[in-house]
């Protein structure tokens, strides 16, 4: 597969993930492991590269947790909307 089709399928895999989901944030790893378990093949560092475009897009959000050492992820309402019109 194509790097950038490659790049597509994970952001999508990420994005649907964390849709389907919108009121509960999510680690890197927890985002990796169902996405993979659901027939992905995706490293840690396509999962976060993944992140961080669709964070850059505003489709996703970060916050960390009450210590501020572990990022977690959730999906914008636009990034709902954009999955839902997607599907």
């Amino acid at each position: 597969m194509a790097d950038n089709a490659r790049f597509d399928d994970c952001n999508h895999a990420v994005l649907a993930f964390l849709a389907a989901r919108q009121t509960l944030k999510f680690s890197v790893d927890a985002i990796r492991a169902k996405v993979n378990r659901d027939g992905g093949d995706y490293s840690w560092t396509e999962i976060r590269d993944a992140l961080e475009f669709l964070e850059g897009k505003r489709l996703v959000e970060m916050s960390y947790d009450d210590l501020g050492a572990m990022p977690y992820f959730q999906a914008t309402s636009d990034g709902v909307l954009h999955w839902r019109r997607n599907l």
